[in-house]
């Protein structure tokens, strides 16, 4: 059954991005286009929705990627995430919520830099940080313990940017595993 692509569109909207999505939903959704200018068309628009509603846009097209190997979809989509920058925002928004300024918004700084823009001792901050992404994130179950330990090094690398050596790093202590 083939729906109009301004249809389509305004069935996303309304029934996904505005309500569904931003309380916390997930959907995957699969689109059929006739030609490779209708899907570049539609990819723009959707595009322009995910930047409206603050969301990460990921596209996987069949002729690059085995639809039928999930981990290839994963993968397709994970190389088009800015992890860096998903830190970023998870980090702030960690300190925010636990009613700690980031000096810099959307840069990374140093763990002294953020000890002294919120007038507490770098030590014990480091402490709280650490507290904080165990919680959030190190506890968190249903990810896998190795996207786990990744996402915690990534915030923990907000923390010490580079050429920040050791100073700002909020993990001293490292293990290695043969």
């Amino acid at each position: 059954m083939a729906v109009r692509r301004e249809e389509w569109l305004r069935l996303i909207d309304d029934e996904y991005l505005r309500s569904f999505i931003s309380e916390g939903g997930a959907a995957v959704k699969f689109a059929v286009l006739a030609t490779p200018q209708d899907a570049t068309q539609l990819i723009a628009e959707l595009r322009q929705f995910a930047v409206r509603y603050r969301l990460g846009c990921a596209t996987v097209d069949s002729a690059s990627s085995k639809l039928h190997m999930i981990q290839d979809v994963f993968f397709a989509i994970a190389r088009q995430i800015d992890w860096p920058a998903t830190a970023q925002r998870f980090l702030e928004a960690l300190c925010r919520d636990n009613d700690y300024l980031w000096p810099h918004p959307g840069k990374a700084v140093l763990l002294a830099e953020l000890a002294e823009a919120n007038g507490v001792d770098a030590i014990l901050l480091r402490k709280e940080v650490n507290q904080w992404l165990t919680r959030r994130i190190m506890r968190d179950t249903a990810m896998a313990q190795e996207f786990r330990i990744a996402m915690t090094r990534l915030c923990q690398d907000r923390l010490a940017p580079a050429g920040g050596g050791r100073r700002g790093r909020i993990c001293t202590r490292h293990t290695h595993h043969a």
